[in-house]
């Protein structure tokens, strides 16, 4: 106990020693005070740096304060000043898909077995005519080279196992609904049946008409 609060009478000593606490506890809360005004001073300084709008909001915006929005709209096919939220709403709805429509749409069949290309560079006629080729098409036209046969590739284990592994994830299964998940993870028997499947389907030249649709994801 300090040295002015044992002097004195038992009364003054309560009075002192009151006082001196009452003095310490204001102290304590002035400190915390202090504290708590910088956390929250360096919380908004973190805000203003990272999220100014968000910042602009906390510092400007009122409790009070209702968010403004449209209390009527004039109807433009009545000319009419309407209120209603509904017709409101409408109004809006209308006026942006008109305005956002596609001017001059396309329409008709666009595919090639219905809408035939006639490519310029197809046509005997045409001034330039020309044939797309690669470094193998016209060595083998010369007779130069031939084409590696494929034969030891496709049968080869290992060549299937990196294509395989190969495959990316998180991609939209067909219309089968296997995933590539789960082909990198079959048992071996199943992926040699699998590479067996390949190998004669190769040989015969065969792809089955499933397997040239695609699944389209919305």
């Amino acid at each position: 106990m300090p040295e002015h609060i044992r002097q004195g009478t038992l009364h003054e000593q309560i009075r002192n020693a009151v006082y001196h606490i009452k003095s310490e506890l204001a102290l304590i809360d002035k400190t915390h005070a202090k504290e708590c005004h910088q956390r929250e001073r360096n919380k908004q300084q973190k805000t203003i740096s990272k999220e100014p709008k968000k910042a602009h909001k906390q510092i400007f915006a009122s409790p009070d304060q209702k968010r403004s929005g449209l209390s009527a709209l004039k109807d433009p096919r009545t000319g009419n000043i309407v209120s209603d939220p509904q017709m409101i709403k409408d109004i809006i709805y209308d006026f942006y898909k008109q305005s956002l429509s596609a001017v001059k749409p396309k329409t008709g069949n666009y595919l090639p077995n219905t809408a035939p290309r006639h490519y310029p560079w197809e046509q005997t006629q045409a001034p330039d005519p020309f044939e797309l080729e690669s470094h193998m098409t016209r060595d083998e036209k010369k007779g130069t080279r031939e084409r590696p046969w494929l034969h030891s590739s496709i049968i080869d284990q290992v060549a299937f196992h990196e294509c395989i592994r190969s495959l990316s994830n998180n991609k939209f299964p067909g219309l089968d609904g296997v995933v590539n998940e789960v082909l990198t993870m079959l048992p071996p028997i199943f992926s040699q049946t699998i590479h067996k499947l390949f190998t004669i389907m190769w040989a015969n030249g065969y792809t089955p008409e499933t397997w040239k649709q695609a699944k389209q994801s919305s």
